[in-house]
């Protein structure tokens, strides 16, 4: 006999799915057949090992559904917290009502704040563009592929020599930089640039500056609001291949608190971003483990008496 929930694990090990692909035939379609699969061995432990194998899987399987769901939670949370500061400022929600506002081309906003377009708050210039060949040392060139919901991601980073950069556009970053991508499917999106990533150069996108009176974490978030996409896609679509250019960045309404507001509102936002950081990594962590334990379990390196507590 067999536990089915069993077989459904040992049938997603990297193994099993490996030695199945290679049966694979077929150039615009790839498939394999039944007999493809009934024919691969898996391994066969007695069934209540098979039982206990599934439920260690399981548990594992069933918290990372769970932090799926925390994760999902802080994200929504972390939307109404944005709806909220970027509407009545850093108050607790049980005195919005106690703050005046004023209705403004951006929606309504505290008595107090200004609406200025970005240009007027901001040196806005183009990256490097097409850059030089790529070399394993160097320089990073932060690209759009890199950017991530205001985060530089590492995978796919490439570097290039100094001395092949031209320095005609003021080229290198520097700490609260912000990063916007110009085109493609993720136009829009930012970064913001952290000391870590001072001295490295922008690709093709548009770069900004903010001045003193504009904190750059507070532009980051503000940047990444409902309103302000929706205008960069209200921009984008007028062409056949998205694209955002320097005039029309220039062109955006941003609503500016005074900067203590704007630190208040980019503390909050920033440790929302280092929750869902830690819950992800948690998720990531969980994802590692059972591909570990999966792949012990079913090659007996691991054996679940083992597991059981003594």
């Amino acid at each position: 006999m067999a536990e089915p929930s069993y077989i459904f694990q040992a049938v997603t090990t990297d193994d099993f799915v490996r030695r199945v692909s290679d049966h694979q035939r077929g150039s615009s379609y790839p498939a394999v057949t039944d007999k493809d699969i009934l024919s691969q061995i898996i391994p066969f432990p007695p069934l209540p090992e098979q039982k206990a194998i599934a439920r260690v899987l399981s548990t594992i399987q069933k918290a990372t559904e769970t932090q799926d769901k925390v994760i999902a939670a802080a994200r929504e949370l972390k939307k109404s917290l944005m709806r909220h500061l970027f509407t009545y400022g850093p108050v607790p929600v049980a005195e919005a009502e106690r703050v005046p506002l004023k209705q403004t081309e951006v929606g309504p906003i505290p008595l107090h704040w200004k609406v200025v377009r970005l240009g007027e708050l901001s040196e806005i210039r183009y990256g490097l563009g097409q850059p030089p060949a790529a070399s394993l040392t160097g320089v990073p060139i932060i690209r759009a592929t890199n950017i991530k919901r205001g985060k530089i991601e590492l995978a796919g980073l490439l570097r290039v020599e100094p001395k092949a950069i031209p320095l005609t556009r003021k080229p290198f970053l520097k700490s609260g930089d912000i990063i916007v991508v110009r085109s493609g499917a993720y136009t829009g999106d930012v970064a913001l640039i952290t000391p870590e990533w001072e001295d490295s150069v922008a690709g093709y996108d548009l770069v900004v500056s903010p001045a003193k009176r504009l904190d750059s974490s507070y532009l980051a978030h503000l940047l990444l609001t409902n309103s302000i996409q929706g205008y960069f896609r209200s921009q984008r679509d007028r062409s056949a291949q998205p694209h955002l250019n320097a005039y029309q960045l220039a062109a955006t309404l941003v609503q500016v608190p005074n900067i203590t507001e704007q630190e208040q509102i980019a503390w909050v936002l920033s440790g929302m971003d280092r929750k869902l950081e830690i819950e992800g990594n948690r998720k990531a962590a969980l994802q590692a483990l059972f591909k570990t334990m999966l792949h012990h379990l079913m090659t007996g390196k691991v054996r679940v008496k083992e597991l059981s507590p003594a």
